[in-house]
């Protein structure tokens, strides 16, 4: 698989937290992946965007359901490219075919 973004985050926000994965591609090709849970309250927020800054994390994708999104993609945008993503598979994907 040919790689876009050698270092990018992915954001899943739900009411409470979001978790947040960051993959960084090496030299060599390697993929380095590092997981932590955020709140969402101001100062975890920030923390999480000093997070993002440390690794240099320029592109995020984040999913979440409802409107938890906001405050987060608001927070993280400056400086950066955040796309809002559903996560939600495809019907094809989940109905057995044939079903209705």
């Amino acid at each position: 698989m040919q790689v876009i973004h050698n270092r990018c985050a992915a954001l899943d926000v739900h009411k409470k937290t979001a978790v947040t994965t960051i993959m960084i591609t090496q030299a060599d090709g390697s993929v380095q992946e590092y997981t932590r849970t955020f709140l969402t309250m101001t100062a975890d927020l920030l923390a999480l965007d000093d997070w993002l800054r440390s690794h240099d994390i320029k592109v995020i994708a984040m999913e979440s359901t409802g409107v938890f999104w906001r405050p987060v993609f608001n927070l993280l945008e400056e400086g950066r490219q955040v796309i809002l993503v559903n996560a939600e598979p495809h019907e094809s994907s989940t109905r057995p075919q044939g079903a209705t």
